[in-house]
């Protein structure tokens, strides 16, 4: 059986044929220009060319997510990098960061660092304008901007030695200013940072820095890191964000503190950045905050009854009930069986005492809660 390819002289022709297997030496020419390739082989070889080729790009595609998931293992993150931060900068600061943990070059080195975060001044988000604005250093956010990082090294050993960097401060220049910088791990498995340990913040101002927050919240203890939720698109915050203590007991302090308003009259401050009062929370996920079927499902869950005695009850109404009426009618014998439990309880001093009924023709008590069953003759 014979095959013909009719295809024009292209690079990506030359290129299919040769993934294919078919040699170029078996090609010819056409009066109109086109080649004309021919290939005795049978239908059997072909196929397993085109088999064994697609075998080898998969066994390439493991092999690159093998070493990708290596280097993640080697790779750390850096974040709250002032605007003026290079790459050589960055380079500089963990390979004395090495020298100071006393290892030794053969045994690891920085491989490479990278800088990403940039948010241009015109507003493109594109690859070339963020790499331009980069370079120029000129971001939307001026001085106040921050840029994140990632280092990666030859070895594994090198990342508890970058992790001990976590809190730096790097200073700006002569003065007193700078930034804390935070170091964590890239392997996506494990969560470096405590959630007991962390709280969450509200009703920050856009034009907030970690180093405000990391101000406002030092008095209660050790702060390990400062983490504020930023826009992708122009690199302002949302709003919200997280502190996270070295020490449990300084949550509690924090969330006390927060929930003091300002007043004047009483000299009492609470958390202010910016002039604006914070929210202080303990800690939760954005996720769960954000899911607006959980918010539904408790909306539903805690929706209030009233029993016509003054007081709202709370009554738990299951999500798979359709329809109104039948809603209503599960609230009504939902109340129809407390108010009779209600009735057949009394209240003495601090315990209730559950009244025992006698029934006259035996005279023996029972539990009014347990359902006794007719004898049947």
């Amino acid at each position: 059986m014979v095959y013909t390819f009719r295809v024009k002289k292209t690079k990506s022709a030359k290129n299919s044929m040769e993934g294919l297997g078919i040699p170029q030496d078996l090609s010819g020419s056409t009066s109109n220009g086109d080649s004309i390739v021919s290939d005795s082989s049978s239908e059997s070889e072909i196929s397993d060319r085109v088999e064994s080729s697609t075998l080898i790009s998969r066994a390439d595609q493991r092999k690159n997510r093998k070493v990708k998931k290596e280097r993640l293992l080697r790779t750390v993150f850096v974040g709250n990098l002032p605007a003026s931060m290079t790459p050589k900068s960055l380079h500089k600061l963990f390979v004395h960061a090495l020298k100071s943990a006393a290892i030794q070059p053969t045994d690891c080195k920085v491989e490479s660092v990278r800088l990403r975060g940039a948010v241009p001044v015109t507003g493109g988000t594109s690859r070339q304008a963020r790499k331009r604005s980069s370079i120029q250093h000129d971001f939307a956010a001026g001085d106040s901007h921050t840029q994140i990082g990632f280092v990666v090294f030859t070895s594994p050993v090198g990342v508890p030695a970058a992790l001990k960097m976590n809190g730096y401060f790097l200073p700006k220049g002569g003065s007193g200013d700078g930034n804390h910088i935070r170091v964590d791990v890239c392997s996506r498995q494990k969560a470096s940072y405590n959630t007991r340990n962390s709280i969450f913040i509200g009703n920050l101002p856009f034009s907030a820095n970690e180093e405000q927050v990391r101000q406002v919240f030092a008095p209660f203890g050790k702060i390990t890191s400062v983490r504020l939720v930023r826009d992708s698109a122009t690199g302002a915050v949302k709003g919200i964000g997280f502190v996270e203590f070295e020490d449990a007991s300084s949550v509690p302090l924090a969330i006390r503190r927060g929930a003091i308003k300002s007043d004047d009259s009483n000299n009492q401050q609470g958390l202010v950045v910016g002039g604006r009062q914070l929210r202080v929370e303990a800690w939760k996920s954005i996720k769960k905050a954000k899911d607006p079927a959980k918010r539904r499902e408790k909306s539903q869950n805690t929706r209030g009854i009233s029993s016509g005695s003054g007081r709202v009850n709370s009554i738990r109404v299951p999500t798979n009930l359709r329809g109104r009426q039948a809603r209503k009618k599960f609230v009504k014998q939902a109340l129809q069986k407390r108010n009779k439990r209600k009735q057949m309880e009394v209240t003495d001093g601090s315990t209730k005492v559950l009244k025992k009924r006698k029934t006259a023709a035996t005279g023996v008590a029972r539990n009014p809660r347990k359902k006794i069953k007719k004898a049947t003759r």
